[in-house]
Parts: structure tokens; C-alpha cells; sequence
């Protein structure tokens, strides 16, 4: 069975024991800007469409649109936000797997994530190995989903 609820860190610790399979958390928000969406292209991914309105009008994409790998870095901030770490606990990332960018990110766009735990399983003594499957949306589209996959401390282990 699946729950969906609106995730805060105050309602789930840092630890392995802490999150059940199948269950589902909605993070919101991430705003994004013009400004933004210029700056990381002109340091990261240097194409006009992602750096110039004008020419990104002509372009495949027919406007400025967020690099993908921005996308994906705003993927990473979402789901931090959401696990709320902050001590020395926290997840080990281990990979991103099935990584797809669905549609462009638009300028003044907000970004949410709707997280499900995929998969949970003991990894070793102090361990416990989750996979987290993410999809990052706008209340019209999907713009993004991967698997997270991660390993958390696990609490008896202390």
C-alpha cells in the first residue's frame, strides 16, 4: 500500500528505518528564473538555447529552456530538501539510474517532486539500501524522472 504525503523533515529522520517501500512524498518548490537558467548554461552548458532567448527562439527547443543537467542538479536540491539532512547521517549516493528529461524547463516554472521509495534492503550491518524513484513536474507536465539510489545508516547500528 502507498502513502502520499507532503515530506518535511521534521515527520522522517536520516536513517534506513525510517522509510517503507512503496511509500510516496511530494516536495515542492523550486522557482526558476531567466536569470538562473542563463547563468548555469553560460558556466555549464554553454549552448545559445540554453543562453540566449533570441536564438533559442529559432532553436529545436522555440524559447529558452534549462539545460538538462540543470534540471538535474535542481532534481538533487529537491530531494535533499526532502530528506532534511542535517548532520553527519544523510544518503550515499551510489548512482542515478533511468535518468530521462521529459520537457523542457521554462523560465519562472516551479519545480515539485513526487519521491516513492522503489526499494529498501539491508546493504551491510550499518547500512540499509534504498531507491527512490523521482519525478520532477510542473502542475502540467513531467520535466524529468530518475531513480535515486542510495545507501542511508541504518539506526540499530549506532
Amino acid at each position: 500500500m502507498s502513502t502520499t504525503q507532503e515530506a518535511g523533515a521534521a515527520e522522517r529522520g536520516p536513517y534506513y528505518e525510517d522509510y517503507r517501500e512503496g511509500e510516496s512524498f511530494h516536495q515542492c518548490q523550486y522557482h526558476l528564473d531567466e536569470e538562473e537558467i542563463v547563468s548555469f548554461a553560460e558556466t555549464y552548458d554553454p549552448q545559445p538555447f540554453h543562453t540566449d532567448p533570441a536564438v533559442a527562439e529559432e532553436s529545436f527547443f522555440e524559447g529558452l529552456s534549462a539545460s538538462g543537467w540543470q534540471t538535474a542538479a535542481i532534481t538533487m536540491r529537491l530531494f535533499v530538501d526532502f530528506l532534511g539532512v542535517s548532520g553527519p547521517a544523510g544518503s550515499i549516493g551510489l548512482g542515478v539510474d533511468d535518468l530521462r528529461w521529459h520537457s523542457p524547463v521554462r523560465p519562472d516554472e516551479t519545480l515539485c517532486a513526487d519521491i516513492t521509495v522503489e526499494e529498501r534492503r539491508p546493504w551491510d550491518e550499518g547500512h540499509g539500501y534504498l531507491r527512490f524513484g523521482m519525478d520532477v513536474h510542473t502542475p502540467d507536465e513531467t520535466k524529468l524522472t530518475a531513480v535515486i539510489v542510495t545507501l542511508f545508516e541504518r539506526r540499530d547500528s549506532e
